[in-house]
């Protein structure tokens, strides 16, 4: 297959990027009958996301995520391998995506209108790809692989970074909502983590 190739040429990136119906047809093979199809619908989405973290996004959006946490409920075992090696993959990919970031916020110059090839809503914007962490932190089951010391100090260097940058106010504004989504959705977790703590009652030790 050639998505397993170490590096693909710039032609076989230009075709899959042409294939508009590739996610939409693998989130159908989710849903298949077969778990081999299933199991190789998500090791196909984790290869496409090692390639760019845009088709990761995409695949978010049309309930990816969702549809993993139910298919992990299952029993086959080539598909939990499948669903675990996704998970790892999940854990690599955000402290990438933060440096992806990072490297857009630190860009000279002035702030600017954004521009047709770097348009908000393009998935290849690097501060777009940000909005897979928020499907990520907000899910149980991928939430733990996510968060790390490493994204909390990416966060709160975002904070103090992102008021005088080289890019699009309109792009700096959906980050920042972005940013406040992912912090909002950590804090809860953690919030829910101490309630319950706080409920689960303590054994009395006999004297």
């Amino acid at each position: 297959m050639a998505l397993t190739l170490p590096e693909l040429s710039t032609r076989a990136k230009s075709a899959l990027a042409e294939e508009r119906g590739l996610v939409p047809s693998l989130m159908q093979l989710l849903d298949h009958s077969v778990p081999l199809l299933r199991s190789k619908s998500i090791v196909t989405l984790l290869l496409l996301s090692r390639l760019s973290t845009r088709w990761l996004l995409e695949a978010c959006k049309a309930k990816f995520i969702p549809a993993v946490e139910r298919l992990q409920r299952e029993k086959d075992e080539y598909l939990q391998q499948a669903i675990t090696a996704l998970r790892e993959e999940m854990g690599r990919l955000v402290p990438i995506i933060c440096s992806q970031v990072t490297e857009e916020l630190g860009k000279p110059g002035t702030r600017k209108a954004a521009s047709p090839g770097r348009a908000v809503g393009s998935n290849k914007n690097p501060l777009q790809q940000f909005q897979v962490v928020v499907f990520l932190v907000t899910s149980p089951f991928f939430r733990s692989v996510a968060v790390s010391p490493g994204l909390i100090a990416s966060l709160g260097s975002y904070l103090t970074a992102s008021g005088s940058q080289g890019v699009s106010a309109a792009a700096l504004a959906e980050f920042k909502e972005t940013m406040m989504h992912v912090v909002e959705s950590i804090c809860q977790a953690r919030d829910q983590q101490g309630s319950r703590r706080a409920a689960t009652p303590r054994a009395v030790s006999s004297t």
